[in-house]
This record gives C-alpha cells, sequence and structure tokens, in this order.
C-alpha cells in the first residue's frame, strides 16, 4: 500500500490532485487500472506487465503535479516558516513546549494551543496568515549518492554556512557606503532557515515486471542517485545579491564536494516547473 517507488496511496493521491487542480482529464480509469497491476510473485508483490502503459501514465502525470508543487516558492516559504515555528517550539523552555502526544494534534489544535502561545512562534503564525512570507535567497538543485540523507542530515551546517555569507554580505555592503573598517559584531545577523523538497518527480521503480513467468525491471539503473531541491530562507526583509548567492553555492560545493549543487529554475510553459542543472 506504502513504499519507495509505487504505491497504492501515491497513485490515488496524484490523480485526485490533478483532477481537482484542472490540469489532467482521461477517460482511461487510469489509477482503477493500475491498481489492479499489482499481483503476487510467490512472495513478492510484482506489476504485471500488461500495466506498462498505465505505469508510465502514472509517472507523466506525477512529474507534472510535483512540478508544479515545488514551483511556488511562496508555499516553499510557507512550508519553511511552520517548520521554522515548530523547531523553536520544540526547544522552548516554556510549559508550552511541544512534546511528543502532540502527534495527534489537528492543525487548527496545533496553532491555537500551542503556536500562538509562544511568542516568537505567534509571530511566524501571524505573518503566515498575512502572507508575508520569509524571503527565499537561494534556491538550488542538489543530486547526488544518497543525496536526501547527506542534506537533511546537515542543515543545521547549510543554514551555518548560508549566515556566514549573509554577514560578509552585509558587512560589505556598509562598507560600500563608506563605514570603513566595520566590525562583525556591529551587523546584526538575521536567522536563516534551510528546507529541504526530496525531488520524486523521477524516483525509480524497483519493483519487477512481470509476464509469464519471466521478470524485468522499468528501470535497469541501480544506482542510488537522487535529488532534493534545497530552499535556503530568512525572516530579514531583504536579499542579498547574486555575488553573495554564487559565493554561498561555491562554499556548499566545498563541504559536499560529491554532490552536484546548481541554481534550480522556475520555467514557465503550459505549467510552471523546476529546471535544475544550470549553473550561474
Amino acid at each position: 500500500i506504502c513504499s519507495n517507488d509505487i504505491d497504492l496511496d501515491n497513485i490515488d493521491n496524484v490523480f485526485r490532485a490533478v483532477t481537482a487542480m484542472g490540469v489532467y482529464h482521461s477517460s482511461q480509469q487510469v489509477p482503477e487500472n493500475l491498481a489492479k497491476c499489482f499481483m503476487f510473485d510467490g512472495t513478492r508483490l510484482c506489476l504485471d506487465e500488461g500495466g506498462i502503459a498505465f505505469i508510465k501514465e502514472w509517472q507523466r502525470v506525477r512529474e507534472l503535479l510535483y512540478g508544479m508543487i515545488y514551483a511556488s516558492i511562496q508555499d516553499f516559504a510557507q512550508q519553511t516558516m511552520l517548520k521554522h515555528a515548530l523547531q523553536h517550539l520544540a526547544h522552548s523552555s516554556t510549559d508550552n513546549k511541544l512534546q511528543e502526544s502532540d502527534w495527534c494534534l489537528t492543525d487548527d489544535e496545533l496553532i491555537h494551543q500551542r503556536l500562538l502561545h509562544e511568542p516568537a512562534t505567534a509571530e511566524i503564525v501571524r505573518r503566515m496568515r498575512l502572507g508575508n512570507v520569509y524571503i527565499c535567497l537561494a534556491f538550488l538543485s542538489v543530486e547526488g549518492r544518497e543525496c536526501v540523507r547527506e542534506i537533511t542530515t546537515r542543515l543545521g551546517q547549510i543554514e551555518q554556512t548560508a549566515t556566514d555569507c549573509f554577514r560578509d554580505f552585509l558587512i560589505k555592503e556598509k562598507e560600500k557606503k563608506g563605514k570603513c573598517g566595520v566590525k562583525e559584531s556591529s551587523v546584526k545577523i538575521p536567522e536563516v532557515v534551510a528546507n529541504v523538497y526530496p525531488d520524486k518527480r523521477h524516483r525509480l521503480i524497483r519493483r519487477p515486471i512481470v509476464f509469464m513467468g519471466h521478470e524485468r525491471y522499468l528501470e535497469e539503473s541501480t544506482s542510488l542517485l537522487s535529488k532534493v531541491l534545497l530552499g535556503i530562507f530568512t525572516p530579514y526583509h531583504r536579499k542579498w545579491d547574486t555575488t553573495a548567492r554564487k559565493v554561498f553555492i561555491k562554499r556548499l560545493q566545498e563541504s559536499f564536494q560529491d554532490l552536484r549543487i546548481t541554481n534550480a529554475h522556475i520555467t514557465r510553459g503550459q505549467f510552471p516547473n523546476v529546471d535544475g542543472g544550470r549553473a550561474e
């Protein structure tokens, strides 16, 4: 029902979403026919070869859906702000600190019983409600072996690197205005928050395809290469410049030498999408 390549839950989510969004119409009943392709070959759950056309259609529609989701920087910023608020709440020293039992709270309960009772998180929620989202400093495509694990486990390091670059940028800006010998301690450094979208658009299907007792794989690659979209945001109402962003990418690439880090660009065609892989 749920797995990391193809499952009934994702099939249902993808087709319901694109249909509700009005970007997909089909009379082929793809979700139902695709669900019927799952079969047992001994003790393994496999896919019937007769469903390959439906699998490829699901892949195409999934790429369309996630491309549109990833292309919304405002949504990415909103998600980042919510995660940021929850981090504040988890590390709070007050009685309102996030508890393990809070996993069962609804969105409304989480906001009104927790987030709005903590000054720091209440301000984040207020900004979210007003659509006053965090500024996006960088929107990057990161690709490599076990990329998701590498990036998600080192977000703190990435945030520190971005903070250092932002500090250097602000010092240079003050020096340009004639303030020579600016001390680092005199520059107020705003918070920087990193967030990640695992790129689900091209996830490999590792489940075997079976026909008359013979099996094969839809994608032959067994590579562990994966891709994430990395967003760097700040509550500060100011962006850094192109040079500062280039410096940040360079420093990040030095820390993650086995990964390929480039700018991600939003493309505008029939539907918005994200194109990674272009370096500045």
